[in-house]
């Protein structure tokens, strides 16, 4: 696989391809991780995943194993949930609630929360670059598990990153369980072990084990406001003080709502054309001169973070179980 040699990351002393531990996100380990976080400031001690005393509560009060605790805060951090010091960001007070007042999903059971998660993730390389890697790199509807590994040995070149083989092995694995779903011996779903991000269907297996699919489409369950909270999140980490954004932009780049999310042009383009109601003006589509772009007006201009806010929050008003 030939990589473009602007992907050169020189903030990036090395890519994050470990500290999963070999598992894959599981459904309920986000809200757990949430929770251990919340009431340990209730108690009134800071949250312990790392010492011995610290990681043995954890395990008494996660259910899960030593490895696990490790996994489950690792990604906790990647996805946005948790900070560095292990406190609850905004998103994460958002979802899964703070001290008494409840969250909008405590249980991962909205696709908003679930397709903000996939964004959080594969949007940029520092928080776990496999899946960045797989989702604005690949370009070909379908990848077998060697050219995977030889993309990301390609990467590592590139920016001069020393990875070991295993290492970007385990990373691929561990990438790939976490996207499609987890099958039984007899061929049916594990619900238990169900890796969170599978129920977006946007990796798909093939009658080779070797062999897998990425779904391009419409993706319905993704709800206009969390692609324009995507996109409002792309915009200002790449072009904040620009008051316009065109199409290709928005559908091509990497890290763009449309490579992330995997979206064929006409639903990006059908999205735009409904902004300037679902944000009531803040963003606006327009045409004219062969030119298609989005315009920032009002708040997305003035206080574009908090506008992006209130977008997510005017997700869960509208999100339903997939």
């Amino acid at each position: 696989m030939a990589l473009a040699h602007s992907l050169k990351f020189p903030d990036m002393p090395c890519g994050q391809f470990s500290g999963h531990e070999t598992f894959p996100l599981r459904q309920l380990w986000l809200p757990k991780i949430a929770q251990a976080v919340d009431s340990a400031r209730t108690l009134g001690f800071s949250p312990d995943f790392t010492s011995e005393r610290g990681v043995e509560r954890a395990i008494l009060s996660l259910g899960i194993g030593k490895n696990m605790v490790a996994s489950a805060r690792f990604w906790a951090k990647a996805c946005g949930v948790i900070t560095e010091g292990d406190e609850l960001t905004k998103i994460g007070k958002l979802i899964f609630g703070e001290g008494c007042q409840s969250g909008k999903d405590p249980y991962c059971a909205n696709p908003a929360t679930v397709w903000l998660v996939h964004w959080n993730l594969a949007s940029t390389p520092e928080h776990f670059t496999p899946i960045w890697f797989l989702f604005n790199q690949v370009n070909q509807p379908t990848l077998d598990r060697q050219t995977f590994v030889d993309g990301m040995q390609e990467l590592c070149r590139i920016n001069n990153w020393k990875v070991s083989d295993n290492t970007l092995r385990r990373a691929q694995e561990c990438t790939l369980r976490a996207y499609l779903p987890r099958l039984s011996a007899k061929g049916y779903v594990e619900d238990f072990v169900e890796p969170l991000l599978a129920e977006l269907n946007l990796l798909e297996t093939t009658a080779s084990r070797d062999v897998f699919m990425i779904r391009r489409g419409a993706h319905k369950t993704l709800s206009n406001e969390i692609f324009v909270y995507a996109l409002m999140d792309f915009w200002m980490s790449k072009f904040p003080q620009s008051s316009s954004l065109d199409f290709s932009r928005i559908a091509h780049d990497y890290g763009s709502p449309g490579r992330v999310f995997k979206l064929d042009n006409d639903s990006i383009a059908e999205r735009l054309q409904k902004i300037v109601d679902i944000t009531n003006g803040c963003l606006e589509w327009t045409e004219q001169a062969g030119l298609r772009q989005v315009i920032r007006r009002k708040k997305a201009l003035s206080n574009p973070k908090e506008f992006a806010f209130d977008i997510l929050v005017k997700a869960y008003s509208r999100a339903k179980r997939i």
